[in-house]
């Protein structure tokens, strides 16, 4: 079984645990929300250019116009959706095995 060691009181504690028992610092597992978010707007961002890229050297060659920019909106929509939500997705997985202490103080 591994071992913990909190930054702030250098008190030993089982991996298990989510508070420390010499100051009483929360323990957090995985990446933060900001994180989760960043990782998301890159990937969709990086994917958006890509989808668009695609877009504009498939859809002159099948004869497709801008008659159909209602479609390739929603379809540019739905990819930055789905693209947003793999980036959130694959950061979590990344960063599932990353603590973070978090130690509260209170001042009389």
């Amino acid at each position: 079984m591994k071992n913990l060691v909190c930054p702030h009181c250098q008190t030993v504690l089982q991996s298990e645990a989510s508070v420390c028992l010499g100051c009483g610092a929360e323990i957090v597992r995985g990446a933060s929300r900001r994180e989760k978010s960043t990782g998301g707007c890159l990937v969709a961002i990086v994917g958006l250019v890509l989808t668009m890229s695609v877009l504009g050297l498939v859809l002159p060659a099948y004869g497709i116009g801008s008659e159909s920019g209602l479609a390739i909106i929603v379809v540019l929509i739905l990819a930055a959706v789905i693209l947003n939500f793999l980036g959130r997705a694959l950061v979590a997985f990344f960063f599932r095995s990353r603590l973070r202490f978090f130690r509260t103080y209170r001042h009389q």
